[in-house]
């Protein structure tokens, strides 16, 4: 369990997801942590149910701190830097989950030699399945590398990269979940255009989806070897493949993800 105290500015989706499975993990400790966000129907919640302490300022919640997260919007960051910037010190660590904006956008907008490590996680956090990928910035150390590796551990898997890859990391698993809901939504659609109840078809996508992923983790075959595996030469698989294939699948994801790469560059401007 990290000792020291902490501040979540921001308590949206992702920075409560984040903070909801570390302290289900208790590599939090809720009398610890400080929580701040413009919208009280955010951080209510969290107090009820976890006991972390709501303040009602950014400035407040980072005065109170040893660790910082910045888990908020890129368009929100000018407004947050102005309200905390003369009370972050250089032995603050921030940990900024905000797509787009690199840890050298951080340091010249906070000054001072800040220490920052840029992680992008994603939404299964909340259940301690997440991905996170984690670059450190040119004054941030290895140990605080480390230590941010250490909570984001808690909450799934992570990965250590330069931070160059990070917009790309952004689109591919930051984005990642989206992109899966969006294939389960059509399949339940498609099983209930063929006369399956909703939950059935929901079950059976569901645990499909859970089951391929589990196979990709533990046999070590490539997802073309698996798909093989699956296709029967002539049979119902093979047939399925063809429609994919058709229309152009694999060129439609790669744009999707150029395209989520793109807009990532275009935040941190």
């Amino acid at each position: 369990m990290i000792d020291k105290k902490i501040a979540f500015i921001g308590a949206g989706q992702m920075g409560s997801a984040l903070l909801k499975g570390m302290l289900r993990a208790q590599a939090l400790a809720a009398e610890r942590v400080w929580v701040s966000d413009k919208d009280p129907g955010k951080t209510s919640p969290l107090k009820k149910e976890w006991g972390v302490t709501v303040v009602s300022g950014n400035r407040q919640a980072a005065q109170q701190a040893g660790i910082i997260f910045l888990a908020i919007k890129p368009q929100q960051l000018d407004e947050v830097v102005d309200e905390t910037r003369d009370v972050v010190r250089e032995d603050h660590l921030l940990i900024s989950i905000i797509a787009g904006v690199s840890t050298k956008s951080l340091e010249g907008k906070f000054g001072k030699g800040i220490r920052v490590v840029r992680v992008m996680p994603n939404s299964p956090a909340l259940v301690g399945k997440s991905v996170s990928v984690i670059s450190r910035g040119e004054f941030a150390s290895e140990s605080e590398e480390q230590l941010v590796g250490q909570l984001f551990s808690a909450v799934g898997e992570v990965v250590f990269l330069g931070e160059e890859y990070q917009n790309r990391v952004t689109a591919l698993s930051g984005s990642g979940p989206a992109y899966f809901y969006l294939l389960v939504e059509e399949l339940i659609k498609a099983g209930e255009s063929m006369g399956l109840s909703r939950d059935v078809a929901s079950q059976l996508i569901a645990g499909t989806i859970i089951g391929a992923g589990q196979m990709l983790k533990e046999t070590g075959k490539s997802p073309a070897e698996l798909c093989e595996m699956v296709t029967s030469p002539g049979g119902t698989t093979e047939a399925a493949l063809r429609v994919f294939k058709s229309g152009d699948f694999g060129g439609m994801v790669r744009r999707a993800v150029e395209a989520a790469v793109k807009r990532a560059e275009e935040l941190g401007r």
